[in-house]
């Protein structure tokens, strides 16, 4: 499973440093992998479940600011429910909603969108079967001093 965050070029550099950072790796596998897709602490390396470095959004010329988060090479098996896929894109949007909340200055806004690509396709929200699964836009409000 690869994890990888986009961002617009001109929002902090601390911002995509948390997005490629050891701590957010962890996040990743604690709080998506094992706690809601399932696989066990032994199973995950680092060539197996990762976050790659995050990508750069060329600015619109109105200053909107964008966040798009993917997890893909997820695979639907029999350990894992719908809803399991549905918490862990859940889950995705809290880690990276908490990221731009602590490291965006406070008064900025950041628009979120968070996907998640499945091997095979089950039931949507929409109760239609996909194999792309996503959640947002969202407007995250920044915090930071």
């Amino acid at each position: 499973m690869k994890l990888k965050a986009t961002g617009t070029r001109t929002l902090p550099q601390e911002l995509f440093d948390a997005f490629d950072s050891p701590d957010t790796d962890e996040a990743f596998c604690q709080r998506i992998a094992i706690k809601h897709l399932h696989v066990r602490p032994e199973e995950i390396g680092p060539a197996t479940h990762y976050v790659q470095e995050s990508d750069r959004i060329v600015p619109r010329k109105d200053g909107t600011l964008a966040v798009e988060v993917t997890l893909s090479k997820v695979s639907v098996n029999w350990h894992r429910s719908v809803s399991n896929f549905h918490n862990a894109l859940q889950e995705i949007k809290e880690i990276y909603s908490e990221l731009i909340r602590r490291h965006v200055p406070r008064g900025t806004v950041v628009q979120l969108f968070c996907t998640l690509q499945l091997d095979e396709k089950i039931p949507g929200l929409d109760g239609k079967l996909t194999n792309l699964l996503e959640i947002g836009p969202f407007w995250i409000e920044g915090e930071a001093a």
